[in-house]
């Protein structure tokens, strides 16, 4: 192939990917195409490395299953041990070769090149095994520069999706561990919390929302109550009813959170400010702490206080029993266009026992 064709190829793909960055997966089969038409061959698979786990992971086109192997299994795990590239002209001969990958794969390798992935530190993450030259040729020192060239285009961004990943998570620990730590003291368990956010996660699916918003919901819902760290003991834990200076001081905890989360910038925190700074508003417009009426609520506010009500009154706390399935249904009937956005509540109570299944999920340690 001349030098004018493979330049070509590679503007192509590369401006399909330069405007917005594809889904990880997307973005793998896009390289793995790439590699495919730069050196000719009849397959690439992006292989991952879980240190952790010792497991190599494969990732490639659509035509090719996702696979696991183990840390050391075959070339390819020779090649992400030692972090050396390796050129591969006849694989039965190849002392490293392992039939048993042919199989799973399903398809023969005849020969390989493999090009180890690395992070800015030379920790091996990952190699890109491109398999089988078209015509029966070998590979040589111009595929290995040409599959060199895409590795090092692809590693920024693949570090990045790791990272990114990392964030995540990380992000995730912390807002389950805040929203635990305040919850723990007006004496909720920690199954509360992740109740809620599997509830609104599902209900959110129910009513359509977008994946993104599903996943905001989900991972922001939590801190719905966050505010409360603020609140007094005594009235947290109260076992009878508060006097109007008491429930007056617990409404603040909307205000409390709006404080502390509403001066956040990244997304999901902003969806945490919204969600406990309304989740007590009514669809009447009689809630708190702004009044506000109908869809001037936010729909991750609305969807949360319906899950957050279920779970309060179907689940038994220290200050009271578990309310029977039946008054909880006929609660919620009664509650429709009032406390709940009507479209929502009546999705919630079209698949009533659903919920009741995600309590069953998380269930609490035995209340005493």
């Amino acid at each position: 192939m001349d030098y004018q064709k493979k330049f070509n190829i590679l503007c192509k793909y590369m401006k399909s990917i330069e405007k917005n960055r594809p889904p990880f997966e997307e973005y793998i089969e896009k390289m793995s195409k790439l590699c495919m038409e730069l050196l000719e061959v009849e397959k690439c698979i992006f292989w991952m490395y879980d240190d952790e786990k010792d497991k190599i992971y494969s990732h490639a086109t659509k035509n090719i299953e996702y696979h696991e192997l183990d840390g050391s299994s075959g070339i390819i795990g020779h090649v992400i041990k030692t972090g050396e590239m390796r050129i591969v002209n006849d694989s039965s001969k190849d002392k490293y070769y392992n039939p048993k990958i042919d199989e799973l794969l399903g398809f023969p390798n005849f020969s390989s090149i493999y090009i180890p992935l690395k992070h800015s530190n030379n920790d091996v993450y990952g190699a890109i095994q491109a398999i089988n030259k078209k015509n029966h040729e070998k590979f040589d020192d111009n595929d290995d520069e040409m599959l060199m060239f895409v590795a090092l285009y692809c590693e920024e961004a693949l570090t990045s999706y790791f990272f990114e990943d990392e964030l995540k998570e990380l992000q995730n620990d912390i807002v389950f561990l805040l929203a635990e730590l305040g919850e723990s003291r007006s004496k909720e368990t920690a199954m509360h919390v992740r109740r809620v956010s599997a509830m609104c996660e599902h209900l959110a699916k129910l009513a359509g929302f977008s994946d993104k918003d599903v996943t905001f919901i989900k991972l922001a819902s939590p801190l719905h109550d966050v505010g409360k760290v603020a609140i007094p003991d005594y009235i947290l834990n109260k076992a009878g009813k508060l006097s109007d200076e008491e429930y007056n001081k617990m409404k603040t905890h909307t205000i409390i959170a709006h404080r502390t989360l509403g001066n956040m910038h990244r997304k999901l925190l902003k969806a945490a400010d919204t969600i406990a700074f309304e989740h007590h508003e009514r669809y009447d417009g009689k809630g708190y702490p702004l009044g506000l009426v109908g869809e001037a609520i936010h729909p991750y506010a609305r969807i949360t206080t319906i899950c957050d009500v279920f779970d309060a009154l179907a689940c038994e706390r220290v200050y009271k029993k578990a309310w029977p399935k039946e008054d909880v249904y006929r609660e919620f009937e009664n509650q429709i266009g009032k406390q709940f956005d009507p479209t929502y509540c009546k999705i919630f109570l079209e698949h009533f026992n659903e919920f009741y299944s995600i309590l069953a999920e998380y269930p609490d340690d035995k209340i005493s």
